[in-house]
C-alpha cells in the first residue's frame, strides 16, 4: 500500500483549498495560530487544523482504512482550489458553472460537517438523546402534533428515531455515518440560499470551525458566513426571491468596522484556536475573552432534521 493511502494526519481545514489564503505574506505558507489560554505562534500549514486518523475507517480486519482521506476528501479539495482562486480574486462577480457550484456548496457544507468539533457535537447529541430512553423530548413531540399527526405514529416516529440513533453509535465508523447523512441534508439547504462575496481592506480571519450561523434559527433559517481568504468572506444568505442569476456571485465591498464584525462572529464560533495572515495581540486578547461557542441541543430544537 502507497504512503499516500497510508498518510494519518488528516487536515480538516484543507490547506491548499483554504488555509493558505490565510497565509503570511512574505513568509511562504506559514499562518499565524491563536488558541485559548496559550502563545499565539507562526507554524506551517500542514501543522494547522490536523488530527490524527480524522477520516480513517475500520476495515473489516479490524485495521484502519484511510482511503477517504486520500482518495475521496482529497481529490474534492483539489477540485475547490481553483473554484476558491475565483472567489479570491475575481472583482465584481464570479461566474460559476455547475459544477463550480456543487463544488462550493459541497467544500462549505464540509467546512461545517468535518471538523472535529462537529464529530464532537454529534457524539454528544448522541448521548443526550439516548440517556432520554423511551422519553421523547418534549419540544419534538410538540413539534410532531403541530402537524396534525396522530399519537401512535408520533410514538412511531420517536422510536424509530431511538432506534436509528442505537444503530449509528454501535457503528464501527461512527463519524462516516453520521457526516454522510448530514452531507444528504445540508449541501440542498446551501443551494437553496442567495450568495454574495464581501470584500473589505481589513484582516479576515478563520477557525478551527468555520462556518457561521445561528444555532438558534437552525441551518435552514440562518444566513451562513464562512470566511475563504485574507480579505473576502462567502455569504449565503436565507431570502424569498433572488435577485441575481445562481451562477453569478457578486462581490461588495464592505469597511473595516462591518469586517470587524464578521471577525468577532468568527471568534464567537471558534472552538480553540484561530487562523490569520497577521501577528496580533489583539485578536488573541479577543479570543481569550469570548466564551466557547454554544453547542446544538435537542432541548432547546437547535438540532432537529428540518433545521439541519
Amino acid at each position: 500500500m502507497s504512503s499516500k493511502v497510508e498518510a494519518k494526519r488528516h487536515h480538516f481545514l484543507p490547506q491548499q483549498a483554504y488555509l493558505r489564503r490565510f497565509s503570511i505574506a512574505g513568509k511562504g505558507e506559514k499562518i499565524a495560530v491563536y488558541r485559548r489560554g496559550k502563545a499565539p505562534f507562526v507554524t506551517s500549514l500542514i501543522n494547522v487544523g490536523v488530527e490524527t486518523d480524522l477520516y480513517s475507517l475500520i476495515n473489516q480486519q479490524g485495521g484502519l482504512d484511510r482511503r477517504l482521506e486520500t482518495e475521496v476528501l482529497s481529490s474534492l479539495d483539489g477540485r475547490a482550489v481553483g473554484v476558491m482562486d475565483l472567489l479570491n480574486n475575481e472583482p465584481n462577480k464570479v461566474a460559476l458553472n455547475t459544477e463550480e457550484l456543487d463544488t462550493i456548496h459541497d467544500s462549505v457544507a464540509l467546512a461545517m460537517l468535518r471538523t472535529p468539533a462537529f464529530r464532537d457535537k454529534l457524539n454528544r447529541l448522541d448521548v443526550e438523546l439516548l440517556e432520554r430512553g423511551e422519553r421523547a423530548d418534549p419540544t419534538i413531540r410538540s413539534s410532531l402534533r403541530q402537524m396534525n399527526l396522530a399519537e401512535e405514529a408520533i410514538d412511531f416516529y420517536i422510536q424509530a428515531g431511538l432506534a436509528r440513533a442505537r444503530e449509528i453509535v454501535a457503528h464501527p465508523n461512527y463519524w462516516l455515518v453520521r457526516v454522510g447523512r448530514f452531507l444528504e441534508l445540508t449541501a440542498p439547504v446551501l443551494r437553496d440560499k442567495s450568495a454574495e462575496i464581501l470584500e473589505t481592506d481589513e484582516i479576515i480571519i478563520t477557525s478551527d470551525n468555520p462556518v457561521v450561523y445561528d444555532y438558534n434559527l437552525g441551518l435552514l433559517r440562518s444566513d451562513l458566513v464562512f470566511p475563504i481568504g485574507s480579505h473576502r468572506v462567502l455569504v449565503f444568505r436565507t431570502s424569498c426571491s433572488r435577485t441575481y442569476e445562481a451562477a453569478f456571485i457578486p462581490v461588495r465591498r464592505i469597511t473595516r468596522a462591518q469586517a470587524r464584525d464578521l471577525n468577532l462572529q468568527t471568534i464567537k464560533f471558534a472552538e480553540q484556536a484561530l487562523f490569520a495572515s497577521v501577528e496580533r495581540q489583539g485578536i488573541h486578547r479577543l479570543l481569550n475573552a469570548a466564551k466557547p461557542p454554544a453547542r446544538m441541543s435537542l432541548a432547546e430544537r437547535r438540532f432537529d432534521v428540518g433545521n439541519t
